[in-house]
């Protein structure tokens, strides 16, 4: 499975191959940004997408345990930039947001740590080609 997916890679080192990924990945976050903006969505919602990109980052440089470490950053950041609007959702509704995101922000650093995992390969392939 993880061939097929670094198949557009085949030829690269490691290091460019990592550094495709994370200028795709700065691109989408930044249209996604935008388009919460334009469409007026609150401003510690386009924050809490924008978190997403050092997560994703970190994994895919750093390793899983820094991409996890940057998911528990991230989240910090986002109860704080969302801290008025988590008291008044209620208790109960602050854990959901909060645990939603805290998940979400986890999959971004294990996606950054597979995409890691997969471009470690393409590395080694080149370095076994004649």
């Amino acid at each position: 499975m993880g061939q097929a997916l670094t198949t557009g890679l085949t030829g690269l080192s490691a290091g460019r191959a990592r550094l495709v990924l994370s200028t795709c990945a700065s691109v989408l976050v930044l249209v996604v940004a935008l388009g919460l903006t334009a469409a007026g969505v609150a401003e510690g919602e386009v924050v809490a997408t924008v978190l997403f990109l050092p997560v994703f980052v970190a994994a895919l440089y750093a390793g899983r345990t820094a991409g996890f470490v940057a998911a528990a950053g991230a989240l910090a950041v986002y109860v704080a930039v969302r801290r008025a609007d988590l008291e008044a959702a209620g208790a109960a509704s602050a854990v959901v947001l909060a645990a939603t995101r805290g998940i979400a922000y986890g999959v971004a650093a294990y996606l950054g740590a597979r995409a890691r995992d997969l471009t470690d390969g393409l590395g080694q392939a080149s370095a076994r080609a004649p």
